[in-house]
């Protein structure tokens, strides 16, 4: 009864544990360097971002065509946002 009781009840736990010892982690100047890319993306494109000078131009008159002129305007923002915020955090992030 011994015999069934020693054996794990996971067939890979010991794959998994020799896999994961003898690792040493990140250092501390890589997390650090890690921690500052989202905030660093983002001021980024914010810098970048000619948001302010589009909504400011916009007047009244044109209310007829705002419609249009602003839903192809939020999918290009929609599309700068992910190229420069979005792809380049999942790229530093999943690198190997």
């Amino acid at each position: 009864m011994e015999g069934l009781l020693d054996k794990p009840l996971n067939p890979n736990k010991l794959l998994k544990e020799q896999f994961v010892s003898n690792l040493t982690g990140s250092s501390l100047l890589e997390i650090a360097a890690l921690s500052t890319i989202v905030p660093a993306v983002v001021v980024l494109r914010k810098w970048s971002s000619r948001d302010n000078i589009r909504r400011d131009s916009v007047k009244k008159n044109d209310d007829a065509l705002a419609g249009h002129k602003d839903g192809v305007y939020y999918f290009s923002a929609l599309v700068i946002d992910f190229l420069t915020v979005v792809l380049p955090i999942l790229l530093i992030f999943t690198r190997s």
